[in-house]
């Protein structure tokens, strides 16, 4: 989610953020998701149902202050790691 919310403030802003540290996260994130459902039939169910669910809910558009607000905390993370905010 966070991911998508960084590409859609890209969008925005037309200008290029640092996501490739967040992607990688992600994806081994992901990864170690699918082990885990290969291996224990009961967690790949409840995987399904947290996706149908996801697939069927509601969700509320995401307000300029809820994305003024994760955009801050991201350049507030990166200002801890001591990368440059571009």
């Amino acid at each position: 989610a966070q991911l998508a919310l960084m590409h859609r403030i890209e969008e925005m802003i037309q200008i290029p953020l640092e996501t490739n540290e967040l992607a990688e996260d992600a994806e081994a994130w992901e990864r170690g998701v699918n082990e885990l459902a290969t291996e224990d039939p009961e967690i790949a169910a409840y995987i399904q149902q947290l996706e149908e669910a996801k697939d069927t809910a509601d969700l509320p558009e995401a307000t300029g202050e809820s994305i003024a607000r994760e955009f801050e905390r991201y350049l507030k993370r990166r200002g801890k790691e001591g990368g440059a905010a571009t």
